[in-house]
């Protein structure tokens, strides 16, 4: 899928979704909420959907020419082994589809698999843990972790934004979201563990 097939795909798409995309050495699929204008039987039961941008140079080709995502599954017959090569596909598989790409049939080493991240709070902070520990770059996520009058700054703002939301009763769950996210960075920029934060709730429960 391109960037601007994502972009009509999903309603919301999280900042911190183009520094993972940016950052990762390896295939990254990402679990977005609330897909819009895909087929119902696409989409998982909890309203998400598992979206990959591609980096093969033939499937960025082929979306491109077609305009559209592509809605794709893995290349074996439920509950029997993946496929991690041309070779290993079943012959039962490829005698079934219409067409198969004369591309790469050869290979049979063996492909990293996708990481699979989920953007609830957790996927959140593996990436942003993964940027505070690397060197500086360009994403939005490092700059914030660097440069810490700006991410207070910014936890000041959304949190202004997310009032002006609410009492409009407009927008409200986009700008939770970037309190969210922001609030997230600041701690992480400051040592402040939000396993730690969870410990503190949980014994208030008591």
């Amino acid at each position: 899928m391109c960037i601007r097939d994502r972009q009509r795909t999903i309603e919301e798409v999280p900042e911190v979704a183009w520094d993972i995309m940016d950052y990762s050495k390896k295939p990254v699929t990402i679990i977005y909420d609330n897909p819009k204008g895909i087929a119902k039987s696409a989409v998982n039961n909890d309203n998400s959907l598992g979206i990959r941008v591609v980096k093969d140079t033939f499937c960025k080709k082929l979306i491109s020419k077609l305009n559209r995502p592509i809605i794709s599954t893995s290349a074996n017959i439920s509950g029997e082994k993946q496929a991690n090569c041309f070779a290993e596909i079943s012959e039962e598989i490829k005698n079934s589809v219409d067409h198969i790409v004369n591309l790469r049939q050869d290979e049979s080493e063996l492909k990293k698999s996708s990481t699979i991240i989920k953007l609830d709070h957790s996927g959140l902070i593996k990436i942003i843990r993964e940027k505070k520990k690397s060197s500086p770059d360009k994403s939005y996520t490092n700059k914030l972790l660097n440069d810490k009058n700006l991410s207070v700054s910014k936890v000041k703002e959304e949190i202004v934004e997310l009032i002006e939301s609410v009492e409009t009763n407009s927008n409200k769950i986009h700008e939770a979201a970037d309190v969210f996210y922001h609030l997230i960075i600041y701690l992480e920029a400051h040592n402040i563990k939000i396993e730690d934060i969870e410990k503190e709730l949980e014994k208030r429960r008591k």
